[in-house]
């Protein structure tokens, strides 16, 4: 579960699969187990780049973003403004204005 390999979509499985969950919780096993991992940078990239027009597929997806996202700026990015991931975030939320 912790070892840190790009995910790639694949066909949901259920309603409830999407690789924003499995990325975010991989992220969130990270922020708590060793948040100095460079495998922690590897999975906030890609959760980031994740989101399509400001959001991860589905409403879990959503909240197990939120949750990885809250985590890592928690655990990794204590007092650094502003946040590495901003960037991407951002980036996303403007293509979605301009949807």
């Amino acid at each position: 579960m912790l070892k840190a390999q790009p995910v790639t979509p694949r066909a949901a499985v259920s309603a409830f699969d999407n690789a924003a969950c499995e990325l975010a919780i991989r992220l969130l096993a990270w922020t708590q187990f060793r948040p100095e991992a460079r495998e922690v940078d590897v999975l906030m990239t890609e959760l980031a780049q994740s989101a399509r027009k400001g959001h991860w597929e589905t409403t879990q997806g959503n909240a197990w973003a939120v949750l990885a996202l809250a985590a890592y700026r928690a655990q990794v990015e204590r007092g650094r403004w502003p946040p590495r991931w901003k960037k991407c975030i951002i980036r996303n939320a403007s293509d979605w204005l301009k949807a």
